[in-house]
This record gives structure tokens, sequence and C-alpha cells, in this order.
């Protein structure tokens, strides 16, 4: 059985784990707040580890257990809890050092908010940009598009419980009672791509039609070009792979691109950091760009 041989094919310790510390120095650079996910992938792009779903579930347990020794710290992955001890005497030697480990973490997140305050209200910013909207459908990413615009008041909302389809439909509800006839809204849109996603701009537009919204909503990430062009890993979880048969749009997808298959968002800043921290940048200045001769926004750039 693969899971149980995963440990001896790779040394974790001395191949791995020097690897996500570098990975993890990487993406501060770059103001992304990794997910698990997204070290995962990373991982599988430096040929590390296969792209395999049980090395993923592997590499969950390894990282809790490398939280909670302090090998790796126990905030890194936003999107996780704090690891639970399960067994004091194997898995740290003191367990009162650990709890203190937890007491330091939630110290420094408390001393230094803006890097963990992560309910995207952005109250700082001096500039509010309520005709902009960034929805992303996973909400651990987040975490990494607050960061990368915490200079701007730009709402972000995520998808946490609902399917993509009723998320949108949702929104599009929201906006159609919120806003003011004529008033044009620009949507950014990351998510995976799929089947679910493949046409997803032509679909959400024709419903604004409908809904009479002037809306101009756009995907910005993952795209088919950029699918292709960094070479992104497929998500090896088998339940999406039956998911997605499950869906009455697989034949057309099918006849397309030659199989199902499904790119998650986190791969794309897994493979290029540096490249999907100025995606995001410049899809919202090239909005901006579009009011320079606004008073409000006039002198206005977005700061990387």
């Amino acid at each position: 059985m693969e899971n149980w041989n995963i440990q001896k094919r790779v040394n974790w310790n001395n191949d791995v784990m020097p690897i996500i510390k570098e990975r993890l120095t990487l993406f501060n650079r770059y103001g992304i707040l990794p997910t698990l996910k997204t070290m995962f992938y990373s991982l599988v792009n430096l040929n590390i580890i296969p792209n395999s779903y049980n090395y993923y579930i592997y590499l969950s347990k390894y990282a809790n257990k490398a939280r909670i020794r302090g090998d790796l710290p126990i905030g890194c992955f936003p999107e996780q809890d704090l690891p639970r001890i399960t067994n004091s005497y194997s898995e740290f030697v003191n367990a009162k050092e650990y709890i203190q480990k937890i007491v330091n973490y939630l110290e420094e997140t408390s001393a230094n908010p803006s890097t963990q305050d992560h309910n995207f209200n952005n109250k700082s910013s001096n500039h509010t940009f309520k005709d902009i909207e960034i929805w992303v459908e996973k909400n651990t990413l987040s975490f990494t598009l607050h960061n990368l615009l915490k200079n701007l008041s730009i709402k972000i909302i995520s998808n946490k419980r609902t399917n993509n389809l009723e998320f949108i439909t949702n929104n599009i509800k929201r906006l159609k009672c919120s806003v003011k006839e004529n008033k044009k809204i620009y949507i950014l849109y990351f998510g995976n791509f799929d089947l679910f996603n493949n046409n997803i701009d032509k679909i959400i537009n024709n419903a604004l039609i409908d809904f009479n919204l002037n809306i101009d909503f756009k995907k910005i990430a993952i795209t088919e070009n950029q699918m292709r062009k960094f070479h992104l890993p497929e998500n090896p979880n088998p339940e999406i792979i039956r998911k997605l048969d499950s869906n009455l749009r697989k034949d057309y997808f099918i006849r397309k691109y030659g199989r199902l298959f499904q790119i998650e968002l986190e791969s794309l800043p897994a493979s290029a950091p540096e490249k999907f921290k100025n995606i995001v940048l410049e899809s919202v200045n090239n909005i901006l760009n579009k009011y320079r001769d606004c008073e409000n926004i006039k002198n206005i750039h977005l700061i990387a």
C-alpha cells in the first residue's frame, strides 16, 4: 500500500524539510501566505515528491508534527488550526514548551495584526474602491490576496461553504440589490481550472445581461494559458475526478481537453510565486489606471 511506504521512499527530514523552509522564505518574499496545498504543489513542481494524493495526506501529517516540535512555525500555513498533541511523550518531550510556543505565536499575531488580519476589511487604507471586487473560489487563497492588496480597500469575497455556482449566483443577486443603476462594477475572479470554471466568463457575462447589471467580469486565474505556460500540476485527489465525472457538462470538457482533470488555484503561486503576485497587482492596476483622471485617485499607485 502506497501510503505506508511513503516514509521509506522519501527522506523527509533530509530531503523535504530543507525545501519546505526554503519555500516558506521564498513565499514570504513575494507576500504569499502559503496553504498546505501551495506547499504540496511547490514540492511536486520541484520533483521533491510525486503528485500523489497519498503524499499530500502524508505531508499534512508530517507538517503537523513538525509544527508541534517547533521545526516549522506554528502559523506557517494560515488555513490550518493549531496542531494538537495526541501523544505528548512521543510528539513533544515537554508539553509545556509547546503551550509556550502557542502563547508566543498568539502574542506575535496580536502585536502584528497587519500580517495576520484576514477579515479583509483593510480599514487602515486611506482609499476605498467600492466598484472593484475580487471573488475567489478558494477561501484559503483569500489570505494571500488580502496580504498583496492590504494598502487598498478592495472587497475580497471568498467561497467558504457553498458550491461555486451558488457562490456566484448569490453574489450576483447581492449586487442586483445593492448596486445603483448604471454604476459599473469590476469583478476579478480567481478560481480553479476545471469543467465548472472552463467557460465561466461567458456564463457569468450572459447571466449579468439577464440581471441587467453593468458589470465587467474577468477571470484572472487559473486560465488555460496559465495552465499550459507554467505546466501546472493536476489535482491528484481521486474523489475530485469522480465528482467531475458525475457532471452533465463533462462530455464538452472531454471533447475539448481529452479527459477530465482539475488544476487548483493554489498550483499557480506554488509554481510561479513572483508571477502570481504580478498577476494580482496588474489586474487591479489595470482597473485603477482607468480612473487616473478622477480626482479621488489621480495620484494613487498600487505599491507592490
